[in-house]
């Protein structure tokens, strides 16, 4: 009840053993960071001898546990500690993980001046997500930098130091791949820029972005949250107001751009902006469709990719307990054990709620802290375009 009243903070995937009585204590642990960076950046000439850990701190927002444990307060030893502290941010989306023991916490970054922000993005192609309420919700654009840097990207670098890295704009490649995209929260929407376009890396980089903001939007708790696919607005008669975008509706199975402030102005999308969007003649019927996985392609791509996972990943699509240890004990002493208790949890999952036997459930399953795959999650979603 006091948890539900939010009077107490309790995370049980991550902190099973821990009750925040006073909420102001998670609050405090993050103000002290917040204001020991301000210090380190206000006063330069009071640190000149730091080290190149806290000033990587200072100017990039990187953090480590021994960084945590400079500041004592509020830890208890088996109850409460720095690593606990780290797990609880990496778990809320604050912090994500970049390095062995390097974490990076995007609200720490400087701001980039928006007067600025068209300088760091060159060439390429650019979608807007917009919000439909007006802003782009606290804390959101943060939390989808830290779902991207879970996943399969990392910082864009330029020798040694990062290509772009704001709060408010963020420059990312993907590892293995020569794809590099940058986000820009302009207050109203996120700008998605892509520098080397086409259809497939623009549809794959749309699709990862919406289910970072739906992640996102789940850990932050927010609830109805509404977006448009968008671009900026080529109107002729609009050239008076300062930039705006034009959001994308659909006609007939045909694209259109619709001016955000005049309604009467629609046109045609041109194939660069094509590119972002899914092919309209599939309609959404078929798309729906799509997301739901065949038994042979879980079992393909999924159970015989991390056989030992299935009862953690079992637990994720809420398989009751008393399945699992039935699954457990049937496959006792079997050849590939993991295997079949892997086929037979999917069979069990396939049987609770048809509405959530879909790709983008198991997808974030994978993804979940407790399974940890992230990578086999960010190729199921490219492969089946979730």
């Amino acid at each position: 009840h006091f948890v539900n009243q939010n009077m107490f903070l309790y995370y049980p995937e991550v902190l099973p053993k821990t009750v925040f009585c006073d909420p102001q204590v998670v609050l405090t642990k993050v103000t002290e960071l917040v204001q020991y960076q301000h210090g380190l950046r206000d006063n330069p000439e009071g640190n000149v001898a730091v080290s190149s850990n806290l000033v990587k701190f200072r100017d990039h927002g990187l953090l480590s546990v021994e960084l945590l444990r400079e500041f004592p307060k509020h830890y208890r030893e088996g109850l409460f500690t720095a690593q606990d502290l780290m797990q609880l941010l990496v778990s809320r989306g604050a912090v994500a993980m970049i390095g062995e023991g390097e974490y990076l916490m995007p609200a720490l970054l400087r701001h980039l001046d928006p007067t600025q922000v068209s300088e760091k993005l060159q060439g390429g192609a650019s979608l807007m997500i917009r919000f439909t309420h007006g802003y782009i919700p606290s804390g959101l654009f943060c939390c989808l930098v830290d779902h991207f840097l879970s996943s399969s990207w990392k910082v864009c670098m330029d020798g040694n130091q990062p290509l772009c890295l704001y709060r408010n704009c963020i420059t990312l490649d993907q590892r293995g791949t020569p794809e590099i995209v940058s986000l820009v929260d302009r207050f109203s929407y996120i700008e998605v820029h892509v520098r080397e376009a086409s259809s497939e890396v623009c549809r794959e980089i749309r699709g990862h972005v919406l289910h970072g903001i739906k992640s996102a939007c789940s850990v932050l708790k927010y609830h109805d949250v509404q977006l448009d696919d968008a671009f900026l607005c080529a109107g002729i008669r609009c050239t008076s107001h300062p930039p705006h975008v034009a959001v994308v509706t659909s006609r007939e199975q045909v694209y259109k751009w619709k001016c955000s402030i005049r309604g009467d102005q629609i046109g045609d999308l041109n194939k660069d902006q094509l590119m972002w969007l899914p092919e309209c003649s599939l309609g959404e019927s078929v798309i729906r469709k799509q997301n739901v996985p065949t038994m042979a392609d879980l079992m393909n791509d999924v159970a015989v990719m991390v056989p030992a996972k299935w009862r953690y990943v079992g637990i994720q699509l809420n398989v009751p307990h008393k399945d699992l240890d039935n699954i457990q004990s049937q496959v006792a002493g079997m050849p590939d054990s993991n295997v079949e208790a892997f086929r037979q949890t999917l069979d069990k999952w396939s049987t609770l709620d048809p509405h959530k036997f879909a790709w983008s459930t198991i997808i974030g399953a994978l993804e979940t802290l407790s399974v940890g795959e992230n990578d086999l999650a960010g190729k199921l979603r490219t492969k089946y375009m979730i």
